[in-house]
């Protein structure tokens, strides 16, 4: 909590992906939205103030996805997710 990083999960369960971004604040898990993957593209939307809709792509060592994630008011910012240890 508060070490600055944006920290989400992700779980194949029952033949479909679910997400869940991990608040910094408290803790708990709340759900994403939208949530796609198809082969080495991850979208989703992320329901923050303003909320953000998350466009990335796996690298092939399947610890990083990096691309963009853009608000409704059309800006944008470059985002690179790290997979950690569980």
């Amino acid at each position: 909590m508060g070490d600055g990083y944006i920290t989400f999960r992700f779980k194949f369960d029952n033949g479909s992906w679910r997400g869940w971004f991990v608040s910094g604040i408290d803790g708990k898990l709340y759900p994403v939205e939208n949530l796609r993957i198809a082969g080495r593209s991850v979208s989703f939307t992320h329901k923050s103030k303003p909320e953000i809709v998350f466009s990335l792509s796996m690298a092939k060592d399947n610890r990083t996805m990096s691309g963009t994630g853009s608000r409704p008011d059309g800006s944008a910012s470059l985002y690179t997710l790290t997979r950690k240890p569980i």
